[in-house]
This record gives C-alpha cells, sequence and structure tokens, in this order.
C-alpha cells in the first residue's frame, strides 16, 4: 500500500442489502483494515521488563528470634518470618543492597547486610544465631541440577558451638557404624555432592564420632534431579544442631531436634555407685562417687 494513498471504500452495490444503510457501512471495512495494519506494526504498548532484576528470600534460622521483618532504607519489604520457615522472593534491581533486619514489628536493627544481587538470579538470605549474635549467609539457587536418578545436597553448618560435623544418609534402620559419611569436616558451607534418589534417615555427628550425634532425622525424601541445602542451626542444646532443609527455589522444611543431652553426676557419701537410665537408655551403670558420667 503506498504511503499517503486513501483506502479504498466498498462499493455500495456489492454490499447485500440487510446489511443496513449504504452510507454507514461504506466506511466500515476501512476502518477496519486500518486498525489491522496499526496492530500488525505493534501499536498498543508492551510488557514489563524485569530482566535487570534478582529475587531474594528471606529464611529465618534463629531461635532467639520469633519472627523477623526485613528492611531496604527506610520500607520495610519482607515482614513476619517466622523461625524456621522462609519469605516469599521480593525483586531487587541487580547490584548492591543493604538489608536490616529487626524483630517483627520493631525498627530496631538486630543486623544489617549489604548483598550483591544479579539480574535473572535467585537468593535465599538466611539469618542464624551463633556465638550469641545475628549473622547472615546468602544462598545463590541457581545450582545445575544432577543427572537423572540423583539428588544433589549441601552441608552449610552456621552452629559455631557445634564445631566441624560429618553427615550420614541411612535407611531408616541402618546401623551407623557400618555407614560412610556423605560430608565430612563440614565447618560453614561445605560441598554438593550427588547421591541417589530415594528416602534416607539424616544422621549428623560430631567429626570423626560415629556415636557423637547431633541431629536424627527419619524418612526424608531426596527427589529425583532435586538440589538440596541442609542449613545446620545452633539448638538451645549448644552442640546440637536444629536443621533447614532448603530445595533450591523449593519450600523450606524445619527439621528441629527432639534430643537432648543427659550425664550422670554421681557422689553419694562413703564411695557409693550410682545407676541411672533416662526413656530406656542408660546414663551409666555403677559409678563411684564421686564421678562425672558421659
Amino acid at each position: 500500500m503506498e504511503a499517503g494513498r486513501p483506502i479504498p471504500a466498498v462499493p455500495v452495490d456489492l454490499l447485500p442489502p440487510k446489511w443496513g444503510t449504504p452510507v454507514k457501512l461504506r466506511y466500515l471495512l476501512p476502518i477496519a483494515l486500518l486498525s489491522a495494519l496499526l496492530a500488525g506494526c505493534g501499536a498498543g504498548g508492551s510488557d514489563d521488563d524485569d530482566s535487570e532484576q534478582g529475587q531474594v528470600r528471606l529464611i529465618n534460622a534463629t531461635i532467639d528470634h520469633d519472627s523477623l521483618d526485613t528492611y531496604v532504607s527506610d520500607s520495610r519489604v519482607i515482614t513476619g518470618v517466622a523461625a524456621f520457615y522462609a519469605s516469599d522472593y521480593i525483586s531487587r534491581d541487580s547490584g548492591d543492597t543493604t538489608f536490616k533486619l529487626t524483630a517483627n514489628g520493631s525498627t530496631t536493627s538486630l543486623l544489617q547486610t549489604t548483598v550483591s544481587v544479579s539480574s535473572d538470579t535467585k537468593y535465599a538470605l538466611v539469618a542464624y544465631s551463633t556465638a550469641s549474635e545475628m549473622k547472615s549467609l546468602l544462598i545463590t539457587e541457581n545450582e545445575s541440577e544432577p543427572s537423572s536418578g540423583y539428588t544433589k545436597v549441601r552441608v552449610i553448618n552456621t552452629s559455631a558451638e557445634a564445631g566441624a560435623v560429618d553427615l550420614y544418609l541411612t535407611g531408616d534402620s541402618d546401623d551407623i557404624a557400618s555407614a560412610t559419611a556423605v560430608a565430612s569436616n563440614v565447618s560453614g558451607t561445605g560441598s554438593y555432592v550427588e547421591v541417589g534418589k530415594g528416602t534416607y534417615r539424616i544422621r549428623v555427628t560430631g567429626y570423626g564420632d560415629k556415636t557423637d550425634l547431633r541431629l536424627d532425622i527419619p524418612s526424608v525424601t531426596f527427589g529425583d534431579k532435586k538440589i538440596l541445602n541442609l542449613v545446620l542451626a545452633r539448638s538451645k542444646g549448644g552442640v546440637l544442631v536444629n536443621a533447614i532443609l532448603v530445595p533450591q527455589q523449593g519450600i523450606v522444611t524445619a527439621m528441629k531436634n527432639t534430643y537432648a543431652r543427659m550425664r550422670v553426676l554421681a557422689d553419694i557419701t562413703s564411695s557409693g555407685t550410682v545407676t541411672a537410665s533416662a526413656g530406656g537408655v542408660s546414663l551409666g551403670s555403677g559409678l563411684s562417687s564421686p564421678a562425672i558420667g558421659s
């Protein structure tokens, strides 16, 4: 079609009589054609482009704060993240962002941390407590998936109180004495390892000592081609740990420790002996006073 040339009208005598008044109809088709041409040329606006943004969510792995808020400058961007849960993702422009973490409903800063956000990338900002203070770490949630039939798993040990730990993945009834550690001597962020998909009993022990049990969680399913972070966090017992299972870009699962540690202090007169148990577990037999059991 030549520029500036008028669009021809349909002759009146070619229109069926039932269409109505010819004077009105002779302009109907030209208008429709013009609208179609404009649409074909891309008229009508464009979609929002968020390719320059990354996404961040907060995970509350503390035992000292039941609920956390997050601020950027003076604006609250995340509200009320309960302990051992995660927020939804929020979008941030690529580059550095400073987050201020507060107790829910408060503006008093518990922690300020600056993280670097890349476009089109998801992150988990983990808040945790150790050595009587709040700290944080950033997990980048864009690890490549494993081969079919396998799961990638990584231990992130945030508890200074627990020291280095080992991770065992076994069947629910398997004896840990014959098991081999999947990850060993983990202090801080470990490396990803691939294991076969399936259901496992998760056991965490002190480094190099299978009898030094720190966490025991049965029947945890590891899905096909999934990426999992096992975040270990301080418990009220100190060396025992809680955990949060963080699937990449998925819903987190709280794994709170249901165990306690006990020992016997034998102090009976005349060097008397003490035998004790709790919950069917022996705490000591024939301990001669004075003595401190294990």
